[in-house]
């Protein structure tokens, strides 16, 4: 029983099926790797395309805007704050407002509405639905110089 054959201990593999193990790990182990590869992948091209559409940011917007009449981003900041802040003053005391000849803001009045019984759809019960307060929203209609801008 001195020194082992390797015919042997090959035939004992066969025998126990454990020769297919091995195998199966290498190929399982190259599966793991392709499948890590391609998820990888697809990660990758799946932030790459929310980048795309993600659009500009506000700083962005801002230092781009800088850029363009020679302020700081910080000026431009200010400023946009301010015609905001103006914008809004305007809305609520005439209910429309004009943003540089491109969009028209317009201040929308929902009334409020009062608690009424119905059925819920899903139990077929009668139930009250609740009251809603009025609220008021903001409408903004891109005029014709914004749209042939886009266009």
């Amino acid at each position: 029983m001195g020194d082992l054959d390797a015919s042997c201990c090959h035939w004992n593999f066969l025998e126990w099926g454990l020769h297919r193990e091995p195998f199966l790990f290498l190929v399982s182990q190259s599966l793991q790797e392709r499948l890590r590869y391609l998820t990888v992948q697809t990660m990758k091209a799946m932030k790459t395309m929310k980048a795309k559409h993600a659009g500009m940011t506000a700083s962005g917007a801002y230092s781009a805007v800088a850029e363009t009449v020679g302020l700081k981003p910080k000026q431009v900041k200010d400023a946009m704050e301010a015609l905001m802040t103006v914008a809004a003053k305007q809305l609520k005391s005439a209910g429309s407002f004009k943003l540089a000849g491109a969009l028209n803001m317009k201040l929308k009045k929902k009334p409020a509405r009062p608690a009424k019984k119905g059925v819920n759809p899903f139990t077929k019960e009668p139930c009250v639905f609740k009251a809603k307060p009025a609220s008021q929203t903001v409408r903004a209609l891109p005029m014709k110089k914004f749209k042939e801008m886009v266009n």
